[in-house]
């Protein structure tokens, strides 16, 4: 298929939704954008804020902005609080420089570091051998403890799916939910920076065989990196195996709280209340420099979660979340919302695309929409983790068949890990939850979603970064509108990077993991282990 001339005309209706995008923090911008992310949501999420957002396609990117922003830090007014899903302490976060080296030099400056690693499931069923999914983080938790002022929990605290076996309940109960969240934070005195994504500081996204991983990290400074704070402080403040005497302070405490608030965007109080009488500075111009000298944002923030509910999912090593009592599906209700207003084209990078609900409200959108891409991990890839991979994606694909011609799904020689969304480059979403109904109502999650105050910028910047990633010197040109830009994704060219999907190019050869299959259906497997939801 040939790529549409970008100058072609557009008809009237075209050229209304492509009309020139508003400029300065007027009253008009913030509230198209607040329309978007001031959706009601049912679970635990930030009110609207306000953030300076720096979008790092490069896991390596990212790697280093927290390296340089924990090397400034010093002294026991400074915190470093880490929270993934995985983490090792010889990853790489610049040529010279592990994130062990860069955590023991922080501690060696009276720095305070806290982390927060998930537990990994470890299986013993009957008489069957234990079956360790993951080899956890019992030594990343142990590096962490070993800092001078360092503390860590290996978090086992958890809401999930109670696995049941031919209608009876487990003997020995199988941990089927993670944490899977991938927040940083760094306090330098009255400075917070925070970083928010699908990025854990692994070697794999630095040092892989092959290419690196594929990821995606939000980084934030104003009143949007202090809602990612609140986020980890009440994880590890109400945790029942957080170290004595051990708590993450908050902002009003030490001062941080005011200097954050002095960050925030003209057009909010530092609280995410809107000024709707468009007073703020028409310039927009941004302090890229994170100081606070001025005291502009130009952006819009939410940030979102998923916590499993307490009613649909049993515990694991505590009482249910106080911070979300109910759970949390604000991540989902906020995707569902942002797919339903789409008017234009909808780019999503996901490793593994089956959630048949989202496809469902994709399929909803697509009669208005001029463009669906989506890039994708390839299915061989994440088998061994789905394994019904092939089944179940075609079944999300079929949903969005008869519309075909304005779809595109595209794999990547790089192993796609990011979680990254846009809509009509005016609202972004960048977060560590899959397209499953695991990150959709069971494990824990975080993402942030932002637009720009100022029109253009880098939402826009942020898709045309990993659309050069993805499509090399066939990237299409700034000025082209990306939903006319259908062509190169639908038939990539060669030498790129990516190639279309094939849905029907493979076959599952195992639906159900072989050391258990005595025990489950494919059917039971999925909806108990492999992607449980409600």
């Amino acid at each position: 298929m040939p790529t549409p001339d970008p100058s072609s005309p557009a008809g009237p209706a075209r050229a209304d939704r492509h009309g020139p995008e508003p400029r300065g923090h007027d009253a008009t911008r913030l509230a198209t954008l607040d329309a978007w992310l001031g959706v009601p949501l049912d679970g635990r999420a930030s009110s609207v804020s306000s953030a300076t957002v720096t979008v790092h396609t490069r896991a390596a990117d990212a790697f280093a902005s927290f390296e340089a922003a924990a090397a400034a830090c010093a002294g026991p007014e400074s915190l470093i609080v880490i929270a993934g899903w995985s983490f090792s302490a010889s990853t790489r976060v610049t040529e010279a420089t592990t994130i062990g080296m860069a955590l023991r030099a922080a501690a060696a400056r009276g720095v305070q570091v806290r982390a927060l690693f998930t537990r990994f499931p470890a299986v013993k069923i009957g008489p069957l051998p234990s079956i360790r999914v993951k080899r956890g983080n019992r030594a990343a938790t142990a590096f962490v403890d070993a800092l001078p002022g360092g503390a860590a929990i290996h978090d086992g605290w958890l809401l999930h799916r109670d696995l049941a076996i031919a209608g009876g309940r487990l003997v020995n109960p199988m941990q089927t939910g993670v944490h899977h969240q991938k927040v940083w934070l760094v306090r330098n005195g009255p400075e917070l920076r925070a970083w928010c994504g699908g990025v854990d500081f692994h070697p794999n996204r630095t040092d892989h065989p092959g290419p690196a991983m594929h990821d995606v990290q939000a980084e934030l400074t104003g009143p949007g990196a202090a809602d990612l704070y609140a986020l980890l402080q009440e994880r590890w403040n109400t945790h029942p195996q957080r170290p004595r005497h051990v708590t993450i302070p908050p902002l009003e405490d030490d001062g941080v709280r005011a200097a954050v608030a002095h960050h925030g965007a003209p057009g909010t109080d530092g609280s995410g209340t809107a000024d709707t009488s468009g007073a703020g500075d028409p310039a927009g111009t941004a302090d890229p420099s994170g100081t606070g000298d001025n005291p502009t944002r130009p952006h819009r923030t939410r940030i979102l979660t998923t916590y499993a509910d307490p009613a649909a999912y049993a515990g694991l090593g505590g009482p249910p979340y106080p911070f979300a009592p109910t759970g949390s599906t604000a991540l989902r209700d906020f995707l569902h919302q942002a797919i339903d207003r789409a008017q234009r084209f909808v780019y999503l990078e996901d490793q593994y695309l089956v959630d048949e609900e989202i496809a469902r409200h994709l399929a909803a959108a697509m009669p208005r929409l001029d463009a669906l891409i989506a890039v994708i991990s390839r299915s061989d890839e994440v088998s061994r983790e789905l394994f019904q991979v092939w089944d179940r994606r075609r079944r999300f694909l079929a949903h969005l068949a008869p519309h075909a011609s304005k779809v595109a799904v595209v794999t990547s020689r790089q192993y796609v890990h990011a979680k990254a969304w846009v809509f009509d480059d005016e609202i972004a979403l960048v977060s560590s939850a899959n397209v499953n109904r695991r990150s959709m109502t069971h494990d824990s999650e975080a993402g942030v979603a932002f637009g720009d105050l100022t029109g253009p910028g880098e939402v826009r910047r942020m898709r045309e970064r990993l659309w050069a990633l993805h499509l090399g010197a066939a990237a299409p040109p700034v000025s082209a509108p990306p939903e006319l830009s259908l062509g190169l994704w639908t038939s990539p060219p060669a030498g790129s990077p990516v190639e279309a999907y094939d849905a029907n190019g493979g076959a599952d050869t195992a639906p159900v993991d072989p050391r258990i299959a005595r025990l489950f259906t494919p059917s039971t497997f999925w909806d108990q282990v492999v992607d449980p939801g409600v």
